[in-house]
């Protein structure tokens, strides 16, 4: 049985790997708490175990970029999301009589939780995982499944503790503990603005999510994703020209167009009277 068991855990491993995950391991779904979303009615019943895996999507540094690191490449959603689904039509094979149902990012488990009980990582004082292998610049993704397979040992310790995510946080959100002050998520609200959530946008040059807790990070890797898709259809500078243009295929289209030219306008300063950040 343990001589089975561990041929599973590495076919399961193996063809994830090769299909781009930088890092895969396992942990047991029943010890993730679950968000309630309309994704948890995918979940299989006789759920056991969660294949957690790694996407890098560093594509190398790009100055003169409008947009977070995360949104240049096409829509992770897409490529992780087919990536995951060819690897459970292929554990389906493998595996006759088992289920395998995948999720990135909606999904009902926590993603963060799950991958540090993967092994996968540590979690740092922003609240995202810390990889060897990825650094912070990774998607989470999960295959539930009906198998029992062997668990992955977490990585002991934490992360160095430097509070230099806390001190660069734009906004406080970090310090203040306040999800809704989270820059990123101000970018991704559709509507009215505040005038201070004008100004941050203006300041930061950035009309879609943020870095900056990852860039200053001691412990981020910076090393090329191995997913192809994240290599070519690079798009680091969105405009008020282009951006009807990239929006099918850019993982911040599905805000819809009017709040991107929102943030252009106020990152090109073309919106409430062009006000300066220092105003």
């Amino acid at each position: 049985m343990t001589e089975k068991r561990m041929t599973s855990d590495k076919y399961i491993s193996d063809a994830l790997t090769a299909l781009g995950a930088a890092s895969v391991g396992f942990c047991d779904a029943r010890q993730i708490p679950r968000i309630r979303c309309r994704a948890e009615q995918r979940i299989p019943g006789g759920t056991r175990t969660l294949i957690t895996a790694l996407f890098g999507y560093y594509s190398g540094e790009h100055p003169e970029r409008s947009i977070c690191k995360y949104a240049i490449p096409d829509d992770y959603h897409t490529v992780v999301g087919d990536i995951l689904r060819r690897a459970s039509g292929l554990f389906a094979e493998r595996f006759p009589g088992e289920r395998f149902e995948p999720f990135c990012d909606v999904s009902p488990f926590l993603e963060v939780r799950a991958a540090q009980l993967s092994g996968l990582g540590v979690v740092g004082k922003n609240g995202l995982l810390i990889s060897p292998v990825t650094g912070l610049y990774h998607f989470i993704g999960e295959i539930a499944t009906t198998m029992t397979l062997p668990l992955s040992e977490p990585i002991p310790g934490s992360c160095l503790g430097c509070d230099r995510c806390l001190e660069a946080c734009p906004t406080g959100a970090l310090k203040l503990r306040d999800h809704e002050l989270c820059l990123s998520l101000i970018t991704q609200r559709k509507g009215e603005l505040t005038e201070q959530e004008q100004r941050l946008i203006s300041a930061s040059g950035i009309a879609w999510g943020c870095d900056v807790c990852m860039d200053v990070c001691p412990m981020r890797v910076c090393s090329l994703t191995a997913i192809p898709q994240f290599l070519t259809g690079l798009d680091p500078v969105v405009t008020s020209e282009n951006a009807a243009s990239l929006i099918k295929r850019k993982a911040w289209g599905y805000r819809g167009i009017k709040v991107i030219l929102r943030n252009l306008a106020l990152t090109e300063g073309r919106a409430s009277g062009e006000r300066s950040p220092d105003d």
